[in-house]
């Protein structure tokens, strides 16, 4: 009986032991996964860091260049800035890459020599072409009877001078009376950060002359005359030889791509994604430009006629506090009659592409939309811009209305101001589809 009682205890104690051994190597087969699973969570918290890390290098390389429009070492500069006082274990690399008006940014991240991550998108910079006209319609500067003093775009540097350019156009030009190209004046910098002298051992002020930026005159053979210092009742297409290079005759004139940075079939894209508002026009079109840059928008959209004529000094006293607007006028007729006005705009009138029927404008375009200025146009159906005033505005004018006429009658000097359109569609964009993780 003894020997089956101890046959029996041994056998549960036998059993016992193995279901404990299993247990123990369940035990054992738990901590391991376990083990695995805290390890591979590490590893994916360290994977999450290092993308954030190279977002944020986007990110900042994204706010440098929007502080400095563009930059001739980008990627020195942007590494140097964004790479600051980043912790020992980890590394940030940002490379750039510029093609055309394009940066790809490319933003790689390591922590702990273990977790990579690289993060590319692209940034679109806006190489703005504006100047003080451009003109798809017939442009005729009527200062007959007296002159103009002409401030001009400094354009690109050749040499020791600028290839400025006072007015960029696809058909007609014509100058009644005498438009002065002044050249580059200090007193009417067309930028706020633009070199007043040649070199960096310019003496002190006054400056002389011989030292002062100027337009190319033609004197340097290697640069052309981009400086016609006086025009007298002449228009390109019977007197060419009466102008030089600063009037531009461009047949293939893009206006809205110079200035917005997409083609003008992309109208829409560029309203939208520029964050442009829309006000209405009309005899109130003064009225309602000044209220929208009183509420804090610069971009600013019309699909209407509109008549600048009443309570301009609105436009004026709004600009002064908030800064230079960009006014878009699209399908419609913009007059003014007037006592002289200088206006912190840049004034761009805008015909639909591709529709049909195409807009034109029409008697009663001018009749109601613009009044006061109305019994002055001389044919209603082919002028799109008329004014009888000496109306300026710093950013210039655009009128992109092919077959059309634009005429500027007056004696105010016109200065160009880069700095609106710069301030206002100089920065960089992120191009939509361009983000790559992988």
């Amino acid at each position: 009986m003894r020997s089956k009682y101890q046959q029996s205890g041994m056998t549960t104690l036998l059993i016992t032991s193995l279901l404990l051994i299993v247990a123990l190597l369940f035990s054992l087969a738990s901590y391991k996964n376990l083990f695995y699973q805290i390890k591979r969570t590490q590893n994916e918290v360290l994977a999450r860091q290092a993308h954030w890390v190279a977002e944020g290098g986007l990110e900042c390389s994204y706010s440098i260049l929007n502080v400095v429009n563009s930059l001739s070492d980008p990627q020195s500069t942007i590494n140097s800035n964004c790479s600051y006082n980043i912790p020992s274990n980890e590394s940030l690399s940002i490379e750039v890459e510029l093609n055309s008006s394009n940066y790809k940014i490319i933003s790689t991240s390591t922590i702990n020599d273990v977790a990579i991550a690289s993060i590319n998108k692209v940034a679109k910079i806006n190489n703005m072409k504006t100047g003080v006209f451009q003109a798809t319609s017939d442009l005729i500067l009527n200062y007959s009877g007296g002159n103009v003093n002409v401030y001009p775009e400094p354009g690109d540097k050749n040499f020791d001078g600028y290839n400025c350019i006072v007015a960029r156009f696809s058909n007609y030009l014509e100058v009644k009376g005498t438009l002065n190209n002044v050249g580059l004046d200090p007193n009417y910098l067309p930028y706020d950060d633009f070199p007043v002298s040649i070199g960096p051992n310019t003496p002190n002020p006054p400056v002389p002359n011989s030292y002062l930026q100027k337009c190319n005159d033609g004197s340097n053979s290697l640069t052309g005359d981009f400086w016609t210092e006086s025009v007298t009742d002449s228009d390109y297409l019977s007197n060419p030889s009466a102008f030089d290079n600063d009037f531009l005759q461009i047949s293939t004139l893009d206006p809205f791509e110079n200035v917005f940075g997409y083609p003008r079939e992309e109208w829409a894209s560029a309203k939208s994604e520029l964050g442009f508002v829309e006000v209405n026009g009309g005899l109130n079109c003064s009225s309602n430009i000044a209220t929208a840059i009183n509420s804090g928008r610069s971009l600013i959209w019309i699909n209407d006629n509109c008549d600048l004529s009443l309570n301009t000094g609105l436009i004026t006293s709004a600009t002064d506090n908030h800064g230079g607007a960009i006014i878009v006028v699209q399908d419609g007729v913009v007059g003014f009659f007037g006592a002289a006005i200088n206006l912190d705009i840049m004034l761009y009138q805008f015909l639909t592409p591709n529709v049909t029927p195409a807009w034109s404008p029409s008697d009663t375009d001018w009749n109601a939309g613009n009044a006061t200025v109305a019994a002055s146009v001389p044919d209603k159906s082919s002028y799109i811009h008329y004014q009888a005033g000496s109306l300026t505005t710093a950013g210039g004018f655009i009128f992109d209305m092919p077959t059309f006429k634009a005429e500027i009658i007056g004696s105010a000097n016109i200065a160009f101001d880069g700095n609106i359109v710069r301030d206002l569609l100089g920065k960089p964009v992120w191009v939509q589809g361009s983000w790559n993780d992988l």
